[in-house]
């Protein structure tokens, strides 16, 4: 990921991505911008601006890292 994509995240969404990915930015990029059925086909990268949209993306990181990958 470049110095401006990582800039347009929400500080509190970056940190979770960085501590969930271990600081692994190609692993982090990929799943940023891979779509999901969970998100209606919709990129994780889409949802860093709406705060609601924000929330939904938090809340599967959550998941994620208690092993939730539905």
């Amino acid at each position: 990921m470049n110095q401006n994509q990582i800039k347009n995240i929400p500080e509190n969404i970056l940190t979770e991505l960085i501590k969930f990915f271990n600081n692994d930015l190609n692993m982090m990029e990929e799943w940023l911008n891979t779509p999901m059925v969970r998100l209606k086909n919709q990129k994780p990268i889409d949802f860093t601006t709406d705060l609601d949209k924000q929330k939904e993306l938090l809340k599967i990181l959550e998941q994620m890292k208690y092993g939730d990958f539905s």
